[in-house]
């Protein structure tokens, strides 16, 4: 689902979620773009998380943040505790490019989550371009991810 708009809210994304995660429970395959929507937050991001966690089927996982000025490391965090419900995610690509109040130690926290929880992982596509993300940071990530199969990093 592509929502490049900047009408796009809060409230809608967390009704989109909301009913994913109710309605759609088999789901083996989830994108959600939202790319250059303003006026998403924290809490939307929150919630597509929760809601995320609940396809316990899901096999690749996209989404997309980029130019999201008003997400945080909040939301980053809230991500990294629900994905650790996803046993069978093979596939997780995170484009937080332009999300500039996203930190190391957000960064360092979903790196740790998705290799202790995410057994079967063989693809991780994660763009941090333009966060305020170290140089430490990301050589640690280039070295913690040479398991995987496909690891792409934009930064």
């Amino acid at each position: 689902m592509n929502f490049r708009c900047e009408k796009i809210t809060d409230k809608g994304v967390i009704d989109l979620a909301q009913i994913i995660g109710t309605q759609f429970p088999n789901l083996i395959h989830f994108s959600l773009d939202l790319y250059d929507c303003a006026k998403v937050t924290d809490v939307s991001v929150k919630v597509v998380a929760k809601e995320v966690a609940r396809l316990r089927g899901l096999r690749r996982f996209e989404l997309n943040l980029r130019q999201c000025y008003k997400v945080t490391g909040e939301a980053i965090r809230a991500l990294s505790n629900e994905l650790r419900n996803l046993e069978n995610l093979e596939e997780l690509i995170l484009n937080f490019r332009l999300c500039n109040k996203i930190q190391d130690a957000e960064i360092e926290e979903l790196a740790r989550e998705i290799q202790l929880n995410l057994k079967n992982l063989h693809t991780l596509k994660l763009n941090v371009n333009y966060c305020k993300i170290s140089k430490k940071v990301i050589e640690a990530l280039q070295i913690s991810f040479e398991y995987l199969k496909h690891f792409e990093l934009m930064f």
